[in-house]
């Protein structure tokens, strides 16, 4: 559950990557603080304070993706110029 909340704070930071590239700065930075800075926290918070019960299944399914998406967003970023 705590990797939803990951992968929205990650869909929170590539929508703010695109208004950088389209050069609305003050809305990319203002997304980041709001959206980042306080819903996606809250999100956090929230779920980590449901009581989760133990699972049989593969504790980590998701893992193997963050490496890879973390690399496709630094390309991106290398290839616009803005990394």
């Amino acid at each position: 559950m705590i990797y939803s909340v990951l992968f929205l704070i990650l869909t929170f930071f590539n929508g703010s990557i695109l208004f950088l590239i389209l050069g609305m700065d003050f809305i990319a930075l203002i997304f980041l603080l709001i959206y980042l800075g306080a819903v996606a926290v809250l999100f956090v918070f929230v779920v980590m304070m449901i009581p989760q019960k133990e699972s049989t299944s593969i504790r980590y399914p998701y893992l193997f993706l963050t490496l890879p998406i973390f690399l496709v967003s630094i390309y991106n970023l290398v290839g616009l110029g803005l990394f």
